[in-house]
């Protein structure tokens, strides 16, 4: 699997670098998000999905665990969900492929349920943010 790392110090890197994962992607995409809250998922998702061509605005899912954007983007935040059964529960597995590129904060429960997902994991490092991106050679 491919691992790179990179710093932001900027929105506009974030931006930048959110353009470049966006132009890879394509129904059955997954990507999974993880980094400690603030740490910019949900920035990052907003910019992604801009990238992708879809004018809606992103807001966290946080109390609803999905939101659906343009009937191609899947974005779950699934930081309350306690468990892999309760992600089927609830119908969300439809989700995990085409049509859908899906984006998923705080993925730790449904990791098992993703195939070849790209994992991008953001970490605050003073006034920048270190990126690692595993599953994409950018």
């Amino acid at each position: 699997m491919t691992t790179s790392s990179t710093y932001l110090c900027s929105l506009e890197e974030m931006n930048n670098l959110a353009k470049r994962i966006a132009a890879k992607l394509s129904p059955g995409s997954i990507l999974t998000l993880e980094g400690d809250l603030g740490a910019g998922k949900t920035t990052f998702t907003s910019f992604l999905v801009s990238h992708l061509g879809i004018g809606e605005i992103v807001t966290s899912p946080t109390f609803t665990y999905l939101n659906i954007y343009d009937d191609s983007v899947a974005h779950f935040d699934l930081y309350r969900l306690n468990s892999l059964d309760e992600f089927f529960a609830l119908g969300f597995e439809e989700y995990l492929g085409a049509p859908f590129i899906t984006i998923i904060e705080w993925p730790k429960i449904v990791e098992k349920a993703c195939k070849d997902p790209i994992h991008i994991t953001l970490t605050h490092k003073g006034d920048k943010r270190e990126v690692a991106i595993h599953g994409i050679l950018l």
